[in-house]
């Protein structure tokens, strides 16, 4: 800090407000930015194969005995084309799907429906397996309403 003039510090049971000033600038450079981390489901994607960028999609709160779709991600970052299967999550997520074709540095919006028929909250899973590429585990999670 800067100093200008002499600085007495507060009295006993004097309650003002005591101004301090600040004169220090900080400025970052390039090389002080801390490098960006990335961890999950993209470094898969950078390195090639199949992956999903979000591993795990939350459905809104949806009544019982009506539905509500969202399309899970999934893409091929490789030069091959990979034959998924998808393992179907257990009620109440949907899909109608078993098996896709995912061709080179293409991607596939997979819908799946949420459809209730129980009050609260549920979770499940969406398994999608590739011979050549391993699996992904992608979680679904969603609330019922009355």
């Amino acid at each position: 800090g800067v100093k200008s003039g002499p600085v007495q510090p507060p009295q006993e049971g004097d309650c003002s407000l005591v101004k301090t000033e600040s004169t220090v600038k900080t400025r970052k450079t390039r090389a002080e930015e801390p490098a960006p981390v990335r961890t999950g489901p993209e470094e898969a994607g950078r390195r090639g194969g199949v992956y999903s960028p979000q591993d795990l999609y939350c459905f809104p709160a949806t009544r019982l005995g009506q539905s509500c779709t969202l399309k899970v991600n999934i893409r091929n970052n490789s030069s091959d084309v990979h034959e998924l299967s998808f393992v179907h999550p257990r009620t109440p997520f949907h899909i109608k799907h078993s098996t896709y074709s995912l061709r080179s540095q293409h991607y596939l919006k997979l819908p799946v429906h949420f459809k209730p028929n129980t009050v609260g909250s549920h979770a499940g899973l969406l398994l999608v397996q590739s011979e050549t590429s391993g699996g992904l585990v992608i979680q679904l999670t969603g609330e019922g309403l009355p």
